[in-house]
């Protein structure tokens, strides 16, 4: 009867385990000084083309950003969630094509790298109105963030 239950416990353990893992990987609980001036990060183009509550459990954003001097190096854009007291949540984006590019801008390889999309569960945001957004990237070793004076887009009660 033991050997059954550790075989059993053991498995969902690790799967409970490496599930937690990964949602740290998804989502970090941040904290933000909001009365720090945030400097405009030199040289990035970007937009945040879709901002919408899909039901109650989610939300989506998607846009762009790109560095038109430097094609070659992949941003690594996250979004940072900030409530009004400063409790902030940071979501790892995926990459998605992008064929609307400014063509002046974007080479080919940046229609293919520039490009993200965040599916936010929504009990991950932190609570209070509004909620702005900011796009973290990385570039050169460095973490910059861009404040891209919008919010997120109300989908109902939480």
């Amino acid at each position: 009867m033991a050997l059954l239950a550790l075989c059993f416990l053991v498995p969902v353990a690790l799967t409970w385990g490496f599930y937690a893992a990964e949602q740290q990987t998804v989502q970090r609980p941040a904290r933000v000084n909001l009365l720090e001036p945030v400097i405009p990060a030199a040289g990035l183009q970007y937009l945040i083309d879709d901002n919408r509550a899909l039901d109650r459990k989610y939300h989506r954003v998607a846009g762009w950003v790109l560095d038109p001097a430097n094609d070659i190096d992949w941003l690594r854009p996250s979004l940072l969630v900030v409530a009004p007291d400063g409790k902030a949540v940071e979501f790892r984006t995926n990459i998605q094509r992008r064929t609307d590019l400014p063509r002046a801008l974007a080479s080919e390889r940046q229609n293919g790298i520039a490009g993200f999309e965040v599916r936010m569960k929504t009990r991950y945001l932190p609570a209070g109105e509004p909620l702005k957004l900011y796009l973290v990237v990385h570039r050169q070793g460095r973490k910059e963030v861009i404040d891209t004076g919008s919010a997120l887009a109300s989908g109902g009660p939480r």
